[in-house]
């Protein structure tokens, strides 16, 4: 291996901090990660990507309760970085090293640090350094074998454990990747730690990989790693005994703190840390004007729906007690938002290899292979709706096009992307894009579209059609902007059973899951699941285990704790409970499954409900805002969709939000309301659909009159807003009141807003709405009404608004539904019923 020489190590300083806290850390944390990542630098960028899935069995204990301890996501975590780093930030790809499985030695490992970051690095460069694998616990003993400390350290691919015959430790002690990161001679320094150091009880017999040994292994600390720590602690002047109360230089983002798991998470296809996944694809869909903290603390919520339990960061760094989270900006290297990016093209074949970071996890599980992306200037494509100029149009910068030559996969050169992208981004304010009857040939509306061709993961394979040649469009580093998105018709609920369930319960349960439409049942831990079926534990997680400041929703009530003998029930996939499904009493399995149909059906409908996200997508302009009206006025959240031609309107709502970086809790027994602002050129008819703390559906109509005399069209005018104007929901010319219930959790309101009516969504309603007390247009489903029904129909209405002759074009199939991001917008908003 050939390393750049500059000069050695000149500066170190000492320490570990350890400051644990959850989804402020969370936004906190990711804001300052994509802050430092993004903000102008005359220097370098620098980065060391290491992930490890295939570990020996000589790492860990032959008697771990957990079994083999390779991963199948880490080397994920790695690529889900590089495309970020290289893509969104401009770090050219020479200056992004990545080590991976077998060359991710111990010794590699620091040496590349050394090489790489160290020795390049000067003041004003920015350094990242990445790790994705097992983190361990260990207890070091001293060279008299008089005394010991437990201490926390990664595992590398030879961490082998010490033996009679080698007693030494063979793991990077993270003593010593701090003194590394202290070593470098900048400030601008992140260090990400997808791994963790525990293995909570509660966890190991969950859905998710623990990425920890489970046990703590005993032995002395290899001779060169030990003379590598004096080294360092002799240049910085500093007692030995002080390194774990320093903070580290920069910051230091770890997925959890030191008591909670750290997991990785299977999706079709493939696997990845849950935290680098969920932070990377929202930073794909930030874009200049986005206040990070208040994104990523929704990223935090769908993290922790995903668990059942709070998935928390754990932050620490020189600065930490500085970050100010209060609608601080950024400015990525292209300032428009992106779904993807082509990165590479085939020239003989011209397909183009894409990466797909930026479409929502849950979306990608079911994305087709027909669906279509635009490719070009995403600010000035026009909406079909526009019939008069656009006002205020945002112009991001692209980046050009070249052809590719010779055979094979090429890229531009990345000095030339780097310097071209960034003269678009100053030369397109310069261009007039207020005309949207200019000629297809201007560059300011150049774009072509690329249809997804094959998947598989976050990769794919895609054809430019009907847009510019292709010599025109080739280059690595064009992004991409979802058009249509194609979903199959025959989605289902995968229910993964149980390991610890008896062979005779997992064929007992695979038949009568059978028997319920939609609902599949999948081998756990090897193919992708949305909950659990198995017995409840003997105990149920200790009190101990849980934040006093943040209520755990499968402890709220005795009646939703595990019981003392085992009963049949739904679990998150972390194997928390998900309330109300597990029964005390004895019951066949074929019986539980019966009792339970109606609650499989609810998740069906919102795992349905939560495939139309698109606030990174749509490119209509509506923006809604979550208000607080008792106990306290204030504003919880508000969402504005991205690519919008139209700039969203500035408001005194939006001064009143508090954006904390924290997911929103609201008491029970509060009263709340939405308010939906149309700021686009055209009508738009608008629903809300939600998700309660309990898995139940809920539904949220503008017209009070559902089920009555009056015709569909009053209705559907009911629900119509028209450009400029606002509806509040439930209306304030009215008595109704929203009020909040139980239990405690997450819940989550979807705000769906279409450029035609949802008619056969609405007649689904009538049938199915039980209004609630006096707010008559709020009603949960009736208990004989199958919320599946209700989410297929809004599925096909959006799918009959977007369908014209382009979709024919493009050839996707009735047998799909085919989502037009110019025809509707979903607006997810994720609180907490405290």
């Amino acid at each position: 291996m050939n390393y750049t020489r500059r000069a050695f190590l000149r500066q170190a300083a000492i320490g570990l901090a350890s400051i644990g806290v959850s989804q402020t850390a969370m936004a906190a944390a990711a804001h300052r990660y994509h802050q430092a990542l993004a903000a102008p630098s005359p220097g370098r960028k620098l980065a060391l990507l290491v992930g490890i899935d295939n570990y020996p069995n000589t790492v860990h204990s032959s008697d771990s309760p957990l079994g083999p301890l390779s991963l199948s996501g880490a080397v994920t975590d790695v690529h889900l970085q590089r495309e970020l780093l290289v893509y969104r930030f401009g770090f050219k790809p020479d200056d992004v090293q990545m080590l991976v499985d077998g060359d991710a030695t111990r010794q590699a490992i620091e040496e590349t640090f050394l090489n790489h970051l160290v020795k390049q690095a000067e003041p004003g460069d920015l350094v990242v350094f990445h790790f994705s694998g097992l983190g361990s616990q260990v207890e070091v003993v001293n060279d008299d074998q008089t005394s010991s400390e437990i201490k926390n350290s990664l595992v590398p691919v030879d961490g082998t454990l010490p033996t009679k015959g080698q007693p030494f430790l063979n793991d990077i002690m993270a003593d010593t990747l701090h003194l590394l990161v202290r070593s470098l001679n900048t400030e601008q320094v992140i260090t990400f730690l997808d791994t963790g150091y525990s293995s909570p009880k509660e966890w190991q017999n969950g859905y998710f990989q623990l990425r920890s040994r489970s046990t703590v292994p005993s032995g002395q600390l290899q001779p060169d790693e030990q003379s590598l720590q004096s080294q360092l602690i002799k240049q910085t002047r500093l007692n030995k005994e002080t390194i774990s109360n320093r903070p580290y230089p920069g910051l230091l983002l770890n997925a959890t703190d030191a008591s909670h798991g750290v997991v990785e998470c299977r999706w079709n296809e493939f696997s990845a840390g849950l935290f680098t996944y969920v932070l990377t694809q929202q930073l794909w869909w930030c874009d200049a004007d986005t206040s990070l903290p208040m994104k990523v603390s929704v990223a935090g919520a769908k993290a922790e729906q995903l668990v059942g339990s709070p998935y928390q960061l754990r932050l620490s760094g020189t600065k930490t007690d500085k970050i100010s989270i209060k609608t601080q900006r950024f400015q990525p290297i292209q300032s428009t938002t992106a779904d993807g990016v082509v990165t590479s093209q085939n020239a003989e074949s011209s397909l183009m290899q894409v990466f797909l970071g930026g479409v929502p996890p849950a979306v990608l599980n079911h994305y087709g292979v027909t669906s279509v992306f635009r490719c070009g200037s995403e600010a000035n494509r026009k909406s079909d709706a526009n019939s008069e100029k656009l006002k205020g149009t945002r112009t991001p910068a692209t980046v050009p096009i070249s052809s590719p030559t010779g055979d094979g996969l090429q890229s531009p050169p990345p000095e030339q992307m780097n310097q071209e992208t960034n003269e678009a981004a100053a030369s397109s304010d310069k261009k007039d894009l207020s005309n949207p009857t200019a000629s297809p040939n201007d560059d300011a509306v150049q774009f072509t579209y690329v249809q997804l061709r094959s998947r598989e993961g976050l990769y794919g394979q895609g054809r430019a059609v009907n847009g510019p040649s292709t010599d025109r469009l080739s280059v690595a580093g064009q992004l991409l902007f979802e058009h249509i998105r194609v979903l199959p018709k025959n989605i289902s609920l995968n229910v993964a059973l149980d390991s610890q369930l008896e062979r005779i319960e997992r064929v007992d349960a695979t038949s009568a899951l059978s028997n319920v439409g939609k609902i599949s049942s999948v081998v756990a831990k090897e193919q992708s699941a949305d909950v659990l079926f198995g017995k409840s534990l003997p105990s149920s997680i200790s009190q101990d285990d849980v934040e006093e400041d943040v209520p755990d929703s499968s402890s709220s009530s005795e009646s939703d704790r595990p019981p003392d003998s085992a009963g049949y029930g739904l679990f998150y996939l972390s194997r928390v409970s998900i309330p109300n499904t597990l029964d005390r009493s004895e019951e066949a399995v074929k019986t539980a499954v019966q009792r339970l149909e109606s609650k499989l059906r609810s998740l069906l409908a919102a795992k349905l409900l939560r495939l139309t996200e698109n606030q990174g997508s749509s490119l209509l302009g509506v923006q809604a805002t979550l208000e607080m009206l008792v106990p306290q006025e204030r504003i919880l959240l508000q969402q504005t969709t991205f690519r919008s031609p139209w700039n969203p309107p500035e408001s005194r709502l939006a001064q009143l939000l508090v954006n904390d970086g924290k997911v929103p809790s609201v008491p029970m027994g509060s009263k709340i309301r939405y308010r939906v602002q149309n700021y686009g050129d055209r009508p738009v008819y608008c629903v809300l659909v939600g998700v309660d703390s309990s898995d139940n559906i809920f539904i949220v109509h503008p017209s009070e009159a559902l089920g009555s005399n009056k015709d569909d069209a009053s209705v559907d005018d009911d629900s119509r807003i028209r450009p400029g104007e606002m509806l509040a929901l439930p209306q304030s010319n009215t008595s109704a009141e929203w009020t909040v219930s139980g239990p405690e959790g997450l819940a989550e309101t979807y705000v769906i807003c279409s450029r035609e009516p949802l008619t056969t969504m609405t007649q689904e309603l009538v049938k199915a709405m039980r209004p609630m007390g006096n707010f008559r247009q709020m009603s949960m489903l009736s208990d004989a009404t199958d919320p599946t029904d209700v989410m297929q129909a809004m599925l096909a209405d959006l799918d009959k608004t977007s369908r014209n002759g382009e979709t024919n074009t493009f050839g996707v199939t009735s047998d799909a539904y085919a989502l037009h991001m110019e025809r509707y917008a979903s607006l997810s908003f994720i609180y907490r019923v405290v």
